[in-house]
């Protein structure tokens, strides 16, 4: 098999709402089951502050949209991958390797500090996220209070960033 990219979606769980939280995979065989494939999301920070992180190039099974969730009291919720959404960029082989890693230095340069934190590994970096300097307030939707950031805006960001993505999938 060959290697592909892939959006996929999660449910927020906000029963009110129908929310979904965006984020990009990255699987060197082309299966969405394997668990050597990376992720691009964002989300709360680990002190869940104001402040987004972006995970790029975590392992799918130790990012924070992991299909396995450990609760306090030994309680484990397990997701079904078919609920997640999974869907195509339709780049394969060396087209979706160049693709992920231009998409891997565009999320790292969303970064809002010069030295990321770095865990044991390059591939588990975690970056503090602002939105882009350049896009406007006025052209961000606002949401009863005005939120102009979230999980969604990090891949926004990433795939607006690269001119092949913007004439395929914007």
């Amino acid at each position: 098999m060959t290697s592909k990219i892939f959006i996929a979606s999660k449910g927020v769980g906000i029963e009110s709402f129908d929310l979904e939280h965006l984020y990009l995979v990255y699987s060197p065989d082309g299966d969405i089951e394997n668990p050597e494939n990376r992720i691009i999301r964002g989300g709360p920070s680990e002190d869940n502050s104001s402040i987004l992180s972006i995970e790029a190039n975590f392992f799918v099974p130790a990012s924070s949209d992991s299909l396995i969730k450990q609760l306090p009291l030994g309680i484990t919720i397990t997701d079904d991958i078919e609920d997640r959404n999974y869907t195509s960029l339709g780049y394969e082989g060396a087209a979706a390797d160049a693709l992920w890693n231009s998409m891997l230095a565009y999320a790292r340069s969303l970064s809002a500090t010069e030295n990321p934190t770095s865990p044991e590994t390059e591939f588990e970096t975690i970056y503090p996220y602002t939105l882009p300097k350049d896009i406007p307030p006025q052209a961000l939707p606002l949401v009863e209070g005005d939120f102009p950031t979230n999980s969604n805006s990090v891949i926004a960001s990433v795939l607006s960033g690269d001119v092949r993505l913007n004439r395929t999938v914007l």
